[in-house]
């Protein structure tokens, strides 16, 4: 979905058009999963940047929540590998790197709230926060049936080409174009 800043919907309009939306465009049947397949352990996932809107989207669906590795690894990137400002100095430290981003990926939570407070000379207050408040996007990690999100990537990549990596467009302009390429990959 594309909106311009000025004019986000709020959660519950946004939970509603989503609802609204699942009703009415798609065939939702997962019991398909045990006719079809013989597969009867389902659930529903929902995969996010750690938003609050999304971890509250999960929710209101009775979801599973998974929190992006993308962003989950940028964060911590920047606070072992690439740090910048007043924490320049302390910069490189690529054990701790590996060390945090394992903890992070075997979905141990406790672990990884440790290991920031541990290393709170590195760590930013936004980058504990942002772990700290996104507990159960973390715990899920190691699930069996996490496979993972693509989808920032795969819609930076669409729009990169849509667009020729021109990196300005008029929303309106940007809006006719995202529909006109939905309406040709649709007929």
């Amino acid at each position: 979905m594309l909106f311009k800043t000025n004019n986000a919907p709020k959660q519950e309009e946004l939970h509603n058009f989503t609802m609204q939306t699942i009703n009415n465009h798609y065939d939702i049947k997962l019991n398909i999963f045990a006719i079809n397949w013989e597969y009867n352990n389902y659930n529903l996932v929902v995969a996010g940047d750690g938003a609050l809107w999304i971890r509250a989207m999960a929710s209101w669906l009775g979801c599973y929540y998974i929190l992006d590795k993308y962003h989950a690894y940028s964060y911590l990137w920047k606070s072992f590998v690439n740090v910048r400002g007043k924490h320049q100095k302390k910069a490189f430290d690529w054990t701790k790197y590996i060390d945090v981003t394992t903890t992070f990926s075997n979905g141990n939570y406790n672990g990884l709230i440790t290991i920031l407070e541990n290393n709170h000379n590195k760590v930013t207050k936004k980058t504990y926060n942002y772990f700290k408040n996104n507990e159960q996007g973390i715990i899920n990690q190691n699930a069996d049936w996490n496979i993972g999100c693509s989808a920032e990537s795969d819609v930076y990549h669409f729009l990169k080409s849509l667009t020729n990596g021109a990196k300005i467009y008029h929303y309106q302009t940007l809006n006719n174009m995202l529909i006109a390429k939905a309406n040709y990959l649709n007929t």
